[in-house]
């Protein structure tokens, strides 16, 4: 089986001496006894995400375990809403910057990503992922915080849809605040499936990217780009939302005659002058680079591919400024970006390729 570990490594120097690098300060499991006294750890447990708060070095991280749980659901916000568990369920865990486990919560069938906030001098945690488990108990939207705005989707539209949660640190517990699904339907009208694989949260609003099937996952948008799901099997889309994940502010699909899949997504900007940084892995040979994109060819089964988005003024659309293909003669796949002061881009993947460009 399998565990989930977290481990600070730090680089030191001491009194002018040679730095020691990669010394590793602390390390933990992810047994959440304290939280969870009845749990089997003989199940696999996986981290998908971590995230570090910058002043308190606190350390959330989510991710998947199957750990049966001590009860078939839990409650979530106000009054009797509830999340049903069953043989894997996403969690939140927060731990201090010594490793101590602060708190831990359930919150999803598949919990991929997550991204922090402030609001109130408060860390604000929004986490996204995906939720097949249509028509339990519990499966629904949640609105805690007294605000007049609804959930942007209030239920599920089929057996798999993406899922947003907005959750406040109080230090020693955690409360969720929203909730939002995001789904639709495919050309059939039967069930579509999409998944949010990356979140990012820039002045207060929320960006998150992922994989469709469904051709109405835009409905409901303020602005589009492109509101057409492609012929493909899957398309990419970009996503945002306000604080509340009561508007969807923004939406385009991304893709063309492949399979397109974003995996991960940065966002930056001064003013009304936003960028979003976008990437992923796709089949496609058309629609994806342009501009002044590094490579414009299509190479092989699976490219990786980066892509910029502008919202010039305060219209709310953004559009494409230039896209790259990134790959050689065999696969590869982008996996997460970060971005420098400078807004250099450096991109990590995997590569099958024997004439990778280095």
């Amino acid at each position: 089986f399998l565990s989930t570990f977290i481990s600070i490594l730090l680089t030191l120097r001491l009194f002018g001496q040679s730095p020691i690098f990669n010394s590793i300060y602390w390390g933990t499991y992810f047994n959440d006894n304290t939280h969870f006294p009845t749990f089997n750890y003989s199940g696999t447990d996986l981290i998908d995400q971590i995230a570090v708060e910058g002043q308190s070095g606190s350390v959330y991280v989510v991710g998947q375990s199957f750990a049966p749980p001590l009860n078939s659901s839990i409650p979530v916000c106000a009054g009797t809403h509830s999340i049903a568990l069953g043989g894997g369920n996403g969690y939140l865990a927060k731990f201090n910057r010594c490793g101590d486990l602060l708190w831990s919560t359930y919150l999803g069938e598949k919990t991929l990503c997550l991204s922090l906030d402030y609001e109130n001098g408060k860390t604000v945690i929004y986490v996204a992922g995906n939720i097949k488990e249509a028509g339990l108990p519990g499966q629904i939207a949640f609105t805690c915080d007294d605000s007049p705005a609804g959930a942007f989707q209030a239920a599920n539209d089929d057996h798999s849809d993406c899922f947003i949660a907005k959750y406040e640190d109080q230090d020693t517990a955690v409360a969720m605040l929203r909730w939002t699904y995001l789904g639709g339907t495919k050309p059939d009208a039967l069930s579509g499936g999409e998944t949010i694989y990356s979140i990012d949260v820039y002045n207060h609003h929320v960006y998150v990217v992922g994989s469709t099937t469904s051709t109405n996952l835009h409905a409901g948008a303020l602005q589009m780009f492109d509101s057409t799901k492609s012929a493909g099997a899957d398309d990419g889309f970009i996503a945002q939302f306000d604080s509340l994940l009561s508007k969807l502010e923004f939406f385009t699909y991304v893709g063309a005659e492949g399979v397109d899949r974003f995996h991960d997504v940065k966002v930056t900007g001064t003013g009304s002058n936003i960028r979003i940084y976008a990437s992923g892995t796709t089949t496609s040979t058309t629609e994806i680079a342009s501009g002044t994109g590094f490579d414009q060819t299509y190479e092989s089964p699976d490219d990786a591919f980066l892509q910029r988005w502008d919202k010039n003024g305060s219209d709310g659309i953004f559009t494409k400024t230039w896209g790259t293909y990134i790959g050689g003669n065999g696969d590869e796949h982008s996996r997460v970006a970060n971005i420098d002061k400078n807004e250099n881009i450096f991109l990590s993947g995997f590569t099958r390729s024997t004439n990778f460009p280095v």
